[in-house]
C-alpha cells in the first residue's frame, strides 16, 4: 500500500488533539489529587490556564502552518524549475559526471572501458558517467564502434559556443579531422605545407550549436560535474562564457587555450590565457599547476575534496597541497 502524503493540515490537527486530549486530562488528574473544598477555585483556575495554553498552542499551529506554506512553494518552485528544463536521462545511480567537449577519438576519461585495452580507460562504476559533446559525426561513429556508446555513456551530437542555432563547421587535417573548427583557420596556416591544415578545407558540414550553458542545465542539481575538458579549436573561451553563473557547478575545468606569445590558429575569436584567466578568476576559479600554455587548468578559488579513485587530468604538488587545505 502507498503512503499518504504527510501534509499541513496533519500537523494542525495532531497539535489540536494533542491540546483536546492532554490538557484536560491533566486537569481531571490535578482535581481529583485536591480537597473538595479547594475544588472550586482550583477548577476555575485550572480551566483558565487550560483555555491560555489552548490560545498559544492555536497561534502555534498558525505559525507552523505559515512556515510549512513557505517551504512548501519554495520545494514546489525548485522542482518545477527542473521540471521545466530537459533533463538528460543518467542512469539512476549517477552521482559524479565528467563532461568533455570536443573529444575527438580517444575521449578522456572513457567511462566503463577497460584501461588495458583503451586509452585514458575507466572501469565501469555506476556513480559515475560521461558526458561527450563531439560537432564531428564520423567521430561519433568512430567511438560507438569502438564501444564508447555503453550505459556510462552519453554522446551529443553538436558544437558548442557563445550562441545557439546552425553553423558552418570547418573541417581540417584530412580524414582525421582534428583541428576542425567553427571558425576559419589563419591565411598563413591554409598555405602552409606541414601541420593539421596543409590539406586546406576538407569540406564544409553544418552542425547544431549549443551553449555549455545548455548542456549544465540538462544535468539534474544532484550531480556533480567532478571535470570539464574542452578541445575546441579557438571557441573554448566562448564555450565557458556561455555557461554563465552556472559554470560555478564544476569543480575542475580544463581547457584549450593560447599561452602567452601564441596566436590564435583561427580567425575571429579569442581564446587566450591572458583574456582568459582574468574571467576566470571573476567567476571563483583560479588557475593552478602553471597549466597555462597550450592548455589552460582551473579550480575553485576554494577548491571542492576531489572524490577516491577517480581520475582528474589536473596533477602536481602545489594542487595536492591546496587540496589539502
Amino acid at each position: 500500500m502507498s503512503k499518504r502524503k504527510f501534509t499541513i493540515q496533519d500537523t494542525k490537527t495532531r497539535i489540536l488533539v494533542c491540546c483536546a486530549l492532554v490538557v484536560p486530562v491533566l486537569a481531571l488528574h490535578y482535581v481529583h489529587s485536591i480537597s473538595l473544598r479547594e475544588n472550586e477555585t482550583i477548577v476555575k483556575s485550572v480551566y483558565s490556564q487550560q483555555q491560555s495554553i489552548a490560545a498559544s498552542m492555536l497561534a502555534l499551529t498558525s505559525k507552523l502552518d505559515e512556515h510549512l506554506k513557505t517551504v512548501e512553494i519554495k520545494d514546489d518552485a525548485e522542482r518545477e524549475e527542473e521540471r521545466d528544463r530537459m533533463l538528460l536521462p543518467f542512469p539512476a545511480g549517477v552521482k559524479y559526471l565528467y563532461i568533455n567537449v570536443g573529444t575527438s577519438y580517444d575521449p578522456d576519461p572513457a567511462c566503463a572501458m577497460d584501461p588495458e585495452k583503451v586509452p585514458n580507460g575507466m572501469l565501469y562504476d555506476p556513480q559515475v558517467h560521461c558526458l561527450y559533446v563531439e560537432p564531428l559525426f564520423r567521430v561519433h561513429v568512430a567511438l560507438r564502434k569502438r564501444g564508447y556508446d555503453n550505459n556510462s555513456t552519453t554522446l551529443i551530437h553538436s558544437a558548442v559556443s557563445r550562441k545557439t542555432g546552425l553553423a558552418p563547421f570547418h573541417e581540417y587535417a584530412g580524414v582525421y579531422g582534428s583541428a576542425s573548427s567553427l571558425s576559419i583557420a589563419r591565411e598563413d596556416l591554409l598555405n602552409s605545407t606541414t601541420g593539421p591544415f596543409q590539406e586546406k578545407v576538407r569540406r564544409h558540414s553544418s552542425t547544431v550549436v549549443v551553449t555549455l550553458k545548455t548542456i549544465l542545465d540538462a544535468v539534474p542539481d544532484h550531480i556533480r560535474i567532478v571535470q570539464l575538458k574542452t578541445d575546441m579549436q579557438g571557441h573554448d573561451f566562448n564555450a565557458l562564457k556561455s555557461a554563465g553563473v552556472d559554470l560555478k557547478r564544476i569543480d575542475e575545468i580544463y581547457s584549450e587555450c593560447d599561452g602567452k606569445g601564441r596566436k590564435s590558429e583561427y580567425r575571429g575569436v579569442t581564446n587566450s590565457f591572458e583574456a582568459m584567466n582574468p574571467y576566470m578568476q571573476r567567476m571563483g576559479f583560479r588557475n593552478v599547476c602553471n597549466i597555462n600554455r597550450h592548455d589552460c587548468a582551473f579550480v575553485k578559488e576554494n577548491p571542492r575534496k576531489r572524490v577516491e579513485g577517480l581520475k582528474y587530468l589536473i596533477r602536481c604538488s602545489a594542487l595536492n597541497k591546496l587540496l589539502r587545505g
